[in-house]
């Protein structure tokens, strides 16, 4: 007998493992391009789909996502936590006892062709960009190296295997010779083609040049081309010439260097082996905007070129003027003489920067390289912003960041290094939004941060589980959406729905008022609290609420719910995309509540009020949310369920995100209303109907 009693003791102390609590891993590969592998699955991918593995183990568990080659991770949401192009391959830990996602999907990578020539010819065209790893040519892509005048064609580099050259190099003198990429050619890489020329020496001097007095000058003829075995740099005008030198005659080297000190125009000719010859120009002055003016506005203004985009006024306010980076510095091509031609790198285009002839960068020709790697690593690029969203004055006058953004995004020592400087690293940021001073960036007054903890505190755009990517996928196409988005209910911080409780803390309640909980009920059915009352904030409902990709505009899938714990039989209708409103919006009571408590004989009197819950317009629509009396008939049909009948988007998203509300989601007497209503049914009306009905509550109360 003791020995049973022993043993049953054991069992209640030390339960079996077969009672052992257990918690689920949800891993899918959302997209074509790459693998998850988990103890889920083995490379996984987008055509397991969603997979759920129930675990009772406590270790942490790794789940390692790897890029197939050619493509890139786009997007790892860990839990609801979304990290955008992470390094392949990566890892994260997940551990029980609550449920864990992981979320990847891949997107193939871009690249480019890319032609130089050097001295002697040019290619057509110079670049072609947005070619996806993988692709081949819906037609034959061809590039042409032309020669000038007595020259020839030597080499061409970069040419991959695949791609055909149409002559033999080096070629004939003045012969053009093309390299073509049939459509058979699959790109898996980037292509960097680059001609080299021969022909008779010719002399090439730099691009003219803009000095203060008392600044050294170097003229540089080591671009000139061919077999040259002499340079002879000669002064043909300047201030006090003939009698005033600043360069003795046929001084000897590839450069030679001197230094003005008087304000005026010098100009210097250089001859090589064979006798070619040529010119440039030093232009000394103590007034840069007068030169630039002079050498350049007055004309371009005169014809209309620059003018309407204010390029001269821009240029004068900027950095650029005050350091004496003058037009030419920039816009200096095949011309060396007194017209600058095209951009030495390029057209550059005013958003990017970038030069659409090199794909580069333009400001990296001067400045710094860790602009562009750094700008490449921030979540400034992430976010698919451009050089234009902060350099807001274009690349003439690209300082105006500094009343932009400078105030926050600096360094120690008050300089914008890195492209940009953590907004963490200001200590201001603690207690302060720096986004607020201007309006938020939805167009909504209401601050993104929140430092308040008082009772009753509101919520706030930026949370402990959110990211500027939750709503901020795009650099502007969807300002408008954000705007009205702002103004919508969804958004709005001071409402009950989001500051009236500290949700995350409470299961039952996230899945609708917070949007991690949101995207753990529309995926998995999770309804458990994820948060605790020491993280004073609270979330409204994101875009990356409803949007499993916000910048395609993509919904979450959601599949209809029984909504009603005392009315199990009854399953909301599916009603397409608009399944994703109606789930937080049919209440969570209805009259067959009512109905279970008169059946079993409750006390009503000392019961607490049985209501349907705010926003509870689905149990309406669809007859199910208010009590039935009996003998009486509540035909669907005398409701609303044939809104939306002839919509995919469902009744909720054809009445309320309409081309007039847009995602304001407003309500009221809205124009849809008018098909079946006529024109009778306005906002006065319904304000009507609404005071009728307090009325007749407050009498039965």
């Amino acid at each position: 007998m003791t020995k049973k009693i022993i043993v049953l003791l054991m069992l209640i102390i030390f339960p079996t493992t077969a009672s052992a609590a257990s918690w689920f891993l949800n891993t899918w590969a959302k997209s074509a391009g790459g693998t998850v592998n988990s103890r889920n699955m083995l490379n996984q991918t987008s055509t397991a789909g969603s997979l759920f593995k129930s675990y009772t183990t406590h270790a942490a568990l790794p789940v390692t996502v790897t890029a197939n080659t050619g493509y890139s991770i786009r997007d790892l949401t860990v839990n609801g936590v979304s990290t955008s192009y992470p390094a392949s391959p990566v890892t994260a830990y997940v551990q029980g006892m609550t449920q864990q996602t992981v979320y990847a999907t891949f997107v193939a990578n871009l690249l480019s062709i890319t032609a130089s020539a050097g001295y002697g010819g040019s290619v057509t065209p110079a670049s072609l960009s947005n070619i996806y790893y993988g692709q081949k040519p819906s037609s034959a892509i061809k590039f042409t190296f032309t020669p000038i005048s007595g020259w020839n064609v030597v080499s061409i580099g970069g040419v991959p295997a695949g791609a055909t050259v149409s002559t033999s190099l080096p070629a004939p003198p003045n012969v053009a010779v093309s390299v073509t990429f049939p459509t058979t050619y699959t790109f898996t890489s980037n292509v960097a083609l680059s001609g080299t020329f021969a022909g008779p020496p010719v002399a090439v001097t730099g691009a003219p040049q803009t000095v203060l007095p008392g600044t050294l000058v170097t003229l540089n003829g080591s671009a000139s081309t061919g077999a040259i075995t002499s340079w002879s740099w000669t002064q043909t005008t300047g201030p006090g010439f003939p009698g005033t030198k600043v360069l003795a005659d046929n001084t000897s080297g590839t450069t030679v260097s001197f230094t003005p000190t008087l304000v005026g125009t010098y100009n210097f000719r250089l001859t090589v082996t064979g006798g070619s010859a040529a010119t440039t120009t030093v232009i000394v002055t103590s007034d840069p905007a007068a030169a630039a003016r002079s050498q350049c506005q007055n004309c371009h203004q005169g014809i209309g070129i620059g003018s309407g985009s204010n390029v001269f006024g821009k240029w004068s306010s900027s950095t650029h003027r005050a350091q004496l980076v003058m037009c030419g510095k920039c816009h200096v091509g095949a011309d060396a003489g007194g017209h600058p031609g095209f951009l030495t790198s390029g057209t550059v285009s005013e958003s990017t920067f970038l030069s659409t002839r090199g794909g580069g960068n333009f400001c990296l020709t001067c400045h710094s390289a860790t602009i562009g790697s750094d700008f490449a690593a921030s979540p400034h690029s992430a976010n698919a912003l451009t050089c234009s969203s902060c350099h807001t004055q274009g690349v003439h006058n690209p300082d105006v960041l500094d009343t932009v953004c400078n105030g926050c995004h600096r360094d120690a020592s008050g300089n914008v290094t890195n492209h940009p400087f953590a907004i963490g690293a200001n200590p201001c940021v603690a207690c302060h939004n720096p986004h607020s001073t201007a309006g938020s960036a939805a167009g909504a007054t209401s601050a993104h941060y929140n430092n308040l903890t008082s009772a009753g505190y509101p919520a706030s755009y930026v949370t402990s589980r959110s990211n500027c990517s939750n709503c901020h996928a795009d650099s502007s196409a969807n300002l408008s959406v954000r705007q009205q988005w702002g103004r919508s209910a969804h958004a709005a911080v001071a409402d009950p729905p989001w500051k009236g409780e500290d949700y995350k803390t409470k299961s039952g309640c996230v899945q609708c008022h917070t949007t991690t909980g949101f995207v753990a009920w529309s995926s998995a059915r999770w309804t458990a609290a994820w948060g605790s009352a020491a993280d004073k904030t609270k979330e409204v409902l994101n875009c990356n609420g409803c949007h499993s990709d916000i910048a395609a505009g993509a919904l979450r899938s959601v599949t209809p719910v029984r909504p009603y714990a005392d009315d199990p039989g009854y399953q909301n209708p599916n009603i397409g995309k608009s399944n994703i409103c109606l789930g937080c919006h049919s209440g969570t009571n209805n009259g067959q509540g009512i109905a279970v408590r008169l059946a079993n004989q409750a006390d009503f009197g000392n019961l607490n009020f049985s209501g349907p819950h705010l926003m509870a317009v689905g149990g309406t629509s669809y007859a199910r949310g208010g009590y039935h009396f009996p003998g009486r008939s509540y035909s669907a049909e005398a409701t609303h369920t044939r809104l939306g009948s002839g919509d995919a988007s469902g009744p909720c998203l054809s009445c309320h995100k309409n081309a007039t509300n847009g995602h304001t989601f407003a309500s009221g007497a809205l124009p849809v209303c008018a098909g079946c209503h006529g024109t009778y049914l306005t906002e006065a009306s319904l304000a009507a109907d609404r005071a009728s009905f307090q009325n007749a509550l407050e009498i039965l109360r």
